[in-house]
């Protein structure tokens, strides 16, 4: 399973109160030239997942492949009441 699907599953449960969204790394792949979100994040390789907050902080991240609990866990941080 690959990092998309492993998020996917994770829509069921979170997808009313979390955005997911999904960048890819490269704007031409064949030329090798970085999206501009790549380019700006300093992304040079992936998969990567990222947990951000409500005010653009990141809470967590992942390089190379996760497991969907491991992305549950910083999600419910990131959920959970103050």
């Amino acid at each position: 399973m690959n990092s998309r699907d492993v998020v996917r599953t994770l829509l069921p449960a979170y997808g009313d109160r979390v955005v997911f969204t999904h960048q890819e790394i490269w704007q031409d792949a064949a030329a090798r030239e970085f999206s501009r979100t790549a380019a700006e994040w300093g992304l040079q390789t992936e998969p990567w997942i990222f947990v951000v907050d409500g005010k653009g902080i990141v809470r967590a991240k992942f390089d190379g492949l996760t497991t969907a609990r491991e992305i549950e866990i910083a999600l419910r941080q990131v959920l959970a009441p103050e």
